[in-house]
């Protein structure tokens, strides 16, 4: 990270949080300390008066560490705020945390006069205001009236300078009806800050009355139900992460496909509820039952069963709100006939419909009279090793691929049949290819090995990883990703998880490889189907002087555009309004 990149990152809000995604520990501290001509050792022990813990000014390092392990919550606790004085208080303290200089404490806003509730409620009622100085632990003891009563609240923060981003997280646990409000009312040295919780209004109808969260559920778009995989690509992390971030109710119905050993491990607290066979009848039983409770109904694909249900939510829940990711890819739209009525009437009845795809965006943009918005699928980092930044120097010379293996979407014998043709000029690289295996795929391997024995130490099969975090290893350990597709519904999972860990890609040119590659800032691409023209790609990478910048690259830019929260976020402002 370059001096200027450090100061713009520092200026702003969105910069730190991209800062402290993208870049070390050991980097900030480093850029930090140059600012201030010290040792970073020394700035790291420094403590900071402004920041406490139980009362006891803690070290510059402990709060650093603070922001970057917690960076999702200091986003969502940011984006939270109700009005712009209150983002800049928490912006300053922010900018404070990373970079300790006291002018962003005496750039806080002051308000000495007291904060102006209203007196009364809609019916004329004088209203309760909770005074809870003594902070979190004054909000657990008020836990089960802030639950049941929505009381206006006062919130002494700053008793930790983690109550920035704890109290408003812990408020919305509780009860998500509130709207937060940051204020500083005393000047430096003695600075004191104060949380306003202020009930939001709520209208009338059943999917948005008063005391109840709002209510996602995901419906499996075939009658086989949702695979255990699939909870941890888009079509769980979606309602995995209005859970966890919006405060939302998730549930995922469909057919039992399980067993399902994910939904514990890595998206705990979203609710399955099983339909006995999966079928179109009992979808539409199940809507016709549940929709008033249904605050967005999220659907996957034009598939045939999706048409009705989307119908039958509409008609009992006509306030209701669909998401409807298309899984498109520019074969399969073209052979949709949307021109015809059901199909109107079916995407007339969604109101947030997405693409994974620019291309794809665009191209149904011109084509179709519906507006077509582009979410990609992005990774989500589920532990600390996911979220670490890759360091090039630690991988190897590893060509990954991580698919079905053999499937014939997947066309795993143009990767094995290319490496099989540079495998004499590069003797220091190997192929590992993870993933399930299909059965058609042995005979070829075998084949495959009695041709080239040579590479029977070289190409590894490591069949289906389950732990994310051996995975995402997998990943950080490889220089090269290589995907060969015939097709793909818009950006896989695998090529944002690729991009997470620094893997430099090498792609066939389906719908978004442009996108995938940035447009050949962090990869190369072939033809599809084209073993030579895959072989060259694969050699000049593998050769490349660039391979360490294109990874580099392939990580700052998969972590800004590909990253599942902020995709989320994003669903959840097109959803509620951001409310």
């Amino acid at each position: 990270m370059q001096d200027q990149v450090f100061t713009d990152l520092i200026s702003r809000y969105s910069g730190i949080s991209s800062m402290a995604r993208e870049y070390s520990y050991e980097e900030i501290l480093n850029h930090a300390a140059k600012l201030f001509s010290i040792q970073a050792g020394e700035l790291e022990q420094i403590p900071l008066p402004s920041c406490k813990k139980d009362g006891k000014a803690v070290s510059y390092q402990y709060v650093l560490k603070d922001v970057l392990k917690n960076i999702e919550f200091y986003d969502w606790s940011f984006e939270q705020l109700a009005d712009e004085t209150s983002k800049v208080i928490f912006e300053r303290r922010t900018q404070y945390q990373v970079l300790p200089d006291p002018l962003f404490l005496e750039q806080i806003p002051v308000d000495e006069t007291p904060f102006r509730f209203d007196d009364m409620d809609e019916e004329g009622c004088c209203v309760s205001v909770l005074n809870l100085e003594d902070g979190i632990s004054a909000i657990i003891k008020a836990k089960s009236l802030i639950e049941k009563e929505t009381p206006r609240l006062v919130i002494g923060a700053g008793r930790n300078f983690s109550d920035f981003w704890e109290i408003p997280r812990l408020l919305y646990g509780m009860n998500p009806n509130y709207q937060f409000y940051l204020r500083c009312h005393q000047n430096l040295p003695e600075q004191t800050f104060t949380y306003y919780g202020v009930p939001v209004k709520q209208t009338a109808t059943a999917a948005f009355k008063p005391g109840r969260r709002k209510r996602v559920v995901a419906m499996a778009p075939y009658e086989r139900g949702w695979s255990n995989v699939e909870l941890v690509k888009d079509c769980g992390l979606i309602p995995y992460l209005f859970y966890k971030n919006h405060g939302c109710e998730a549930v995922m119905v469909g057919a039992n496909g399980g067993p399902y050993p994910y939904l514990e491990k890595y998206i705990k607290g979203v609710k399955m509820e099983f339909l006995p066979e999966g079928s179109e009848e009992e979808k539409w039983a199940y809507i016709a039952k549940n929709a008033m409770e249904i605050d967005c109904l999220i659907l996957r694909g034009c598939y045939p069963t999706n048409i009705d249900v989307a119908k039958y939510y509409k008609h009992y829940n006509p306030e209701g709100r669909i998401y409807i990711g298309l899984d498109a890819n520019s074969g399969w739209m073209d052979r949709i006939p949307w021109y015809e009525d059901w199909f109107s009437t079916f995407l007339d009845c969604c109101d947030v419909i997405a693409t994974s795809c620019k291309v794809m965006q665009n191209y149904l943009n011109q084509k179709w009279p519906w507006k077509i918005e582009l979410i990609p699928n992005g990774c989500y980092n589920f532990s600390t090793v996911s979220r670490e930044v890759p360091e090039f120097e630690k991988k190897e010379n590893q060509i990954l691929t991580v698919a079905r293996i053999g499937a014939p979407q997947k066309a795993t014998q143009i990767l094995l049949e290319a490496f099989a043709a540079i495998a004499k000029e590069v003797p220091e690289w190997k192929l590992c290819m993870v993933g399930s295996t299909e059965p058609n795929f042995e005979d070829y391997y075998r084949q495959y090995l009695e041709r080239f024995p040579e590479l029977k130490e070289r190409v590894c099969l490591k069949g289906p990883i389950q732990d994310r975090d051996r995975l995402f290893s997998q990943y950080k350990k490889s220089k090269i990703f290589a995907l060969p597709s015939i097709y793909e519904g818009g950006t896989p999972n695998v090529v944002a998880e690729a991009l997470h860990a620094g893997c430099v890609l090498a792609v066939s040119r389906f719908d978004a490889y442009a996108e995938a590659i940035d447009n050949g800032r962090c990869g190369m691409a072939a033809d599809v189907g084209d073993v030579l023209g895959f072989s060259h790609i694969l050699l000049s990478l593998c050769q490349s002087s660039r391979l360490e910048e294109m990874s580099c690259h392939a990580c700052q830019y998969g972590r800004a555009h590909f990253d599942m929260e902020k995709i989320v976020a994003r669903i959840n402002e097109m959803i509620f309004e951001g409310n």
